[in-house]
């Protein structure tokens, strides 16, 4: 019959009763106390801080139009909003500017890929050499 392990050791003992806990304050010695107060100073004096110019890029540049005719592109929904005549609403002239700008010269032509010089550059499968004999 095998022998039962042994017991768990003990807790850890109860924390002191607040009666018996060290109240008194830590006491600083002189030098620490100058020393303290010198650095307080030091940092109430601190150089003041520049101010800061943001430029925030987030939104869209909304270019006006000269002609007041339509609100010149403003994103989708309706654009004109007051334009004062002109087109009567719509989206006004350069039309939508639903990717904040990106394509304002038009979408790129892309250049094709995958042709018949690319299959005689990269065969579909490569011979299998026999050196492994």
């Amino acid at each position: 019959m095998p022998i039962p392990p042994p017991p768990p050791p003990p807790g850890p003992p109860p924390p002191p009763a607040f009666n018996e806990a060290n109240n008194n304050p830590p006491k600083l010695n002189q030098g620490g106390a100058k020393g303290r107060g010198a650095l307080l100073s030091d940092i109430h004096k601190g150089a003041k801080l520049k101010k800061v110019v943001v430029n925030d890029r987030s939104a869209p540049i909304i270019e006006k139009s000269g002609g007041g005719g339509g609100g010149g592109g403003g994103g989708g929904g309706g654009g004109g909003g007051g334009g004062g005549g002109g087109s009567g609403g719509g989206f006004g002239g350069g039309g939508p500017m639903g990717m904040g700008g990106l394509f304002q010269g038009g979408v790129p032509k892309l250049r094709p890929v995958g042709g018949k010089d690319r299959d005689l550059f990269f065969p579909l499968f490569r011979p299998v050499s026999s050196d492994l004999d």
